[in-house]
């Protein structure tokens, strides 16, 4: 899909002819917004549709970078300030979760450090150690953990299965989660943010 302007976009099909030969279908559609719903220009016919809005809408080009600064580098400054933040992916198979949170694949080998994990602790331990909150002595607590096919594994622990249980306040827990623990972690440069989570 291609983004063209405001109002128009380019999206391609693959489609496959008779012949088995593989190619792509572009169909461009002109968007227009009204009250809550979108309506579709496509060879000359109108199609309406629920209107969902998007704080951004990113293409296959943006890098984790341009992902994470209009994400969750926001989320990670209002924690600094009493705020509460949670950063998930959510998507079918295949759609770039991995890719996006962890970090960018080089052929099989990942580039731990541009995920938006390693841009956030990265981004929580600058300010951490900031003039602004040195004097805090905030503590910073990590888990890491997956929800696939429904189980829940904590990646800090080899992949362990998890117990996903509920206490006497109907609050649910995870039995046997691990939590790392870390006050300051004054030193770490960038390309060392692939390691933060043994460390914590």
């Amino acid at each position: 899909m291609t983004v063209a302007s405001s109002d128009y976009v380019t999206i391609y099909e693959p489609k496959t002819k008779v012949d088995l030969t593989k190619f792509l279908e572009n169909q461009q559609f002109r968007l227009f917004f009204a009250s809550n719903t979108i309506i579709f220009l496509f060879s000359h016919h109108f199609f309406i549709f629920p209107c969902f809005r998007f704080d951004c809408v990113f293409d296959d080009s943006s890098s984790n970078e341009i992902v994470y600064k209009y994400t969750a580098r926001n989320l990670v400054h209002s924690i600094f300030e009493e705020g509460m933040a949670t950063c998930f992916a959510y998507g079918q198979t295949g759609s770039g979760k991995t890719n996006s949170m962890g970090g960018e694949f080089k052929g099989k080998n990942q580039d731990c450090s541009n995920g938006i994990y390693a841009l956030a602790t990265r981004d929580v331990f600058q300010q951490l150690n900031s003039s602004k909150h040195s004097d805090k002595n905030l503590v910073v607590s990590c888990s890491y953990l997956e929800i696939y096919g429904g189980t829940v594994f904590d990646l800090l622990s080899g992949k362990s299965k998890l117990k996903v249980l509920e206490d006497g306040k109907q609050q649910v827990r995870l039995r046997w989660l691990q939590f790392y623990f870390r006050q300051r972690c004054s030193g770490i440069n960038f390309a060392q943010i692939q390691f933060i989570f043994p460390l914590l």
